[in-house]
């Protein structure tokens, strides 16, 4: 935990404010506090990187009717959206827990009322630059869904996102068995060689093989901590990192080498046209 040095209550790890007294926090050194690859990467790694084009805010005006929003967010689908005033400041947010609350537990529902009267007001506005874990404990002590992102433009992210975000951290998890789909699929509509033909139809059944050496390629410092698994990382990263592992006997038996050298053979060889049809 980190103590507040104005008023001394312990705030949660990677925490930018004190949730009690709202003082800066200021470290001046930041130690890892876990050897979990997974909870340093919550820490440490900031909200740019959490959710993808789907994150982007839908924004209305403060004026716009309530069964017009519900019909955006439908269209869109969309569980949130954004109210913006003419100044560009954040308003207010609406979700589909502001729709049961504010609207549907009101005798008569009016969806004609404007969207200012529904939404919930003077949010909590997160930068891009704070981190996971800083979400999370907002997310937790305000019993909110979702988080606002201060982006260009404003994004919008939810448990759902950080979620992904955390299976994508763990290559057993999603990393790897998205990738090796894809490619798999990939490389089979390509023109091959029997040989390779045979090797890409049993990479399911070196999976386990892929994650071991994962897993020793970040203990022997060949990859990044909080190194995540996607189409050009497998390829750039994760590849020659495994090559340069692949031989050494006190991690890998004569049988497991002889495979990691067939599918990093192949995989160097598709490089390109794998890359290119991301």
């Amino acid at each position: 935990m980190i103590r507040c040095a104005v008023c001394g209550h312990e705030n949660l790890p990677g925490s930018l404010y004190c949730s009690n007294c709202n003082s800066d926090i200021v470290i001046e050194e930041r130690k890892p506090m876990t050897d979990s690859r997974i909870e340093k990467a919550i820490l440490e790694d900031c909200l740019g990187e959490v959710g993808g084009e789907e994150s982007l805010a839908l924004e209305v005006s403060p004026d716009k009717p309530v069964k017009e929003v519900v019909g955006l967010m439908i269209d869109h689908q969309k569980c949130s959206v954004v109210v913006i005033g003419l100044d560009r400041s954040i308003k207010g947010i609406f979700t589909e827990r502001s729709l049961l609350r504010r609207v549907c537990n009101e005798s008569p529902i009016n969806l004609d009322k404007p969207i200012r009267e529904a939404m919930l007001k003077s949010p909590v506005v997160l930068k891009k630059t704070d981190s996971v874990a800083y979400a999370l404990h907002m997310m937790e002590v305000q019993g909110y869904s979702y988080a606002i992102i201060e982006d260009d433009p404003i994004r919008v992210i939810n448990i759902r996102d950080i979620l992904h975000y955390i299976v994508e951290l763990h290559p057993s998890l999603g990393g790897f068995d998205k990738v090796l789909n894809a490619f798999k699929g990939a490389i089979l509509s390509n023109k091959l060689s029997e040989e390779d033909k045979e090797i890409i139809h049993h990479i399911g059944k070196s999976k386990e093989l892929l994650y071991k050496a994962f897993t020793i390629a970040r203990r022997t410092r060949k990859l990044a901590e909080t190194e995540r698994i996607n189409r050009e990382t497998f390829l750039k990263n994760f590849i020659p990192a495994v090559k340069e592992i692949s031989n050494e006997v006190e991690y890998f038996s004569h049988d497991e080498s002889a495979i990691l050298g067939r599918l990093i053979r192949l995989f160097e060889k598709e490089r390109d046209f794998l890359l290119s049809n991301d």
